[in-house]
């Protein structure tokens, strides 16, 4: 059994949805620059050497319990290096 395949003429409409149209208005508000602090003033507090070395504790790794790195022999390598 044979089918054929049969094109059939398709009636074209248009639509006029420009009676429905109207102009439309741009509202342009002034941008506003707000003064904030970058990311890293927002969230760093001051602190000395003497207070990172004295009162701040070391973070460790949790499965062996080693030391890493702490902030202040990351500062002291720098500060030697430069």
């Amino acid at each position: 059994m044979e089918s054929t395949l049969q094109i059939m003429p398709v009636q074209r409409t248009s639509r006029n949805f420009g009676e429905y149209a109207e102009e439309a208005v741009i509202i342009e508000e002034p941008i506003i620059k707000q003064k904030r602090p970058l990311f890293i003033e927002a969230n760093t507090i001051e602190a000395s050497l003497e207070h990172l070395r004295n009162d701040c504790i070391i973070p460790v790794f949790a499965k062996d319990n080693e030391a890493t790195l702490s902030h202040v022999a990351f500062i002291e390598v720098v500060q030697d290096a430069t």
